[in-house]
């Protein structure tokens, strides 16, 4: 399975845009379409959604991410009612303290 995919890789312009996105992302698959219509974009490569989900699970991220992030899912569901959020740039500094303090060795 390649991590990997340039964004002139014609195996991808073959492919639906849903399956891109769901592949690459919304920003990476508009990059790989734009680049197959032959639009100026600079070379690049995307990292795939499974690259980003193997690294976050084997190195125990995925459940320290989501243990941070469980005491705000209702903001998503009623955000006008309760909407604390100013907690939000808070808990992405934390987030991204923890990322940023990760060795990269799986846990």
């Amino acid at each position: 399975m390649a991590y990997i995919h340039w964004f002139d890789d014609a195996s991808h312009a073959a492919r639906g845009h849903e399956a891109q996105v769901a592949e690459l992302g919304g920003k990476n698959a508009s990059l790989v379409i734009m680049t197959s219509a032959g639009m100026p974009v600079p070379p690049g490569f995307a990292v795939t959604a499974d690259a980003y989900r193997r690294v976050f699970r084997e190195a125990g991220l995925s459940e320290r991410v989501a243990a941070r992030i469980a005491p705000l899912q209702w903001l998503f569901v009623v955000p006008s009612v309760l909407a604390p959020m100013s907690r939000l740039p808070d808990l992405a500094e934390r987030i991204e303290r923890l990322l940023l303090r990760h060795d990269g060795a799986a846990r």
